[in-house]
């Protein structure tokens, strides 16, 4: 009585021996893409404010700001862009390569362009991470203010 029921369900329907296996991968491709998606990827934690550390928080132009970075990292690779934000932007070019995992703290030289004019600023540190074949994260971190003295 059951297997003549399902068969006037499936007759009734269309459904044939070939939609079952359709149906199954069309909800599996449904489940990974909604993971991909949806999933709260972390794949770098920095704390904030970056620590700036130049004597007195100042740098002149020309001269390395020296920042440190205290950072929760996952094996993802990355494309890293800094800015020095103040009136205008400065943007560096941006850097790719793959972090170690872990908890790390360390510190970084970012060439100050002699043409930047005196004034308060704080850098932006952005990251782009390619979690999954659909989706990259990103992550933005601020330094602490800093001056650039003539």
């Amino acid at each position: 009585m059951m297997v003549e029921r399902r068969k006037a369900f499936l007759a009734k329907f269309g459904v044939s021996w070939i939609s079952k296996p359709v149906l199954v991968l069309i909800l599996l491709a449904y489940a990974i893409i909604t993971y991909w998606l949806l999933w709260p990827y972390k794949p770098t934690i920095i704390k904030e404010p970056i620590q700036i550390l130049n004597p007195n928080k100042q740098v002149a132009p020309g001269d390395d700001l020296v920042y440190e970075i205290d950072r929760v990292s996952t094996v993802f690779a990355g494309e890293i862009t800094r800015q020095l934000i103040n009136d205008f932007v400065i943007a560096y070019a941006p850097v790719t390569g793959i972090v170690s995992v872990g908890k790390t703290v360390f510190k970084a030289k970012l060439k100050v362009p002699s043409s930047a004019d005196p004034g308060k600023y704080r850098m932006k540190w952005m990251g782009a991470y390619k979690v999954n074949p659909i989706r990259t994260v990103y992550v933005t971190a601020w330094s602490e203010e800093f001056e650039v003295i003539k």
